[in-house]
C-alpha cells in the first residue's frame, strides 16, 4: 500500500510539474495547445524516432 502512496504522489508531481510549465510558457489562454506542443516534445524526446 505504500508503494501506492508513493506512486501516486509521483504521478500527481509530474502532472503538476508538466502542467506548470505549459501555463509557464504558453499561458493560461494556450494551455491546451501548449499541452499539446509540449506533449509532442517529450515524445519526441523520449521516443524512438
Amino acid at each position: 500500500m505504500a508503494f501506492l502512496k508513493v506512486f501516486l504522489w509521483f504521478l500527481f508531481f509530474v502532472t503538476a510539474g508538466f502542467c506548470w510549465v505549459v501555463v509557464f510558457e504558453h499561458g493560461i489562454s494556450g494551455f491546451s495547445e501548449g499541452a499539446r506542443a509540449e506533449f509532442e516534445d517529450l515524445c519526441d524526446l523520449f521516443g524512438s524516432g
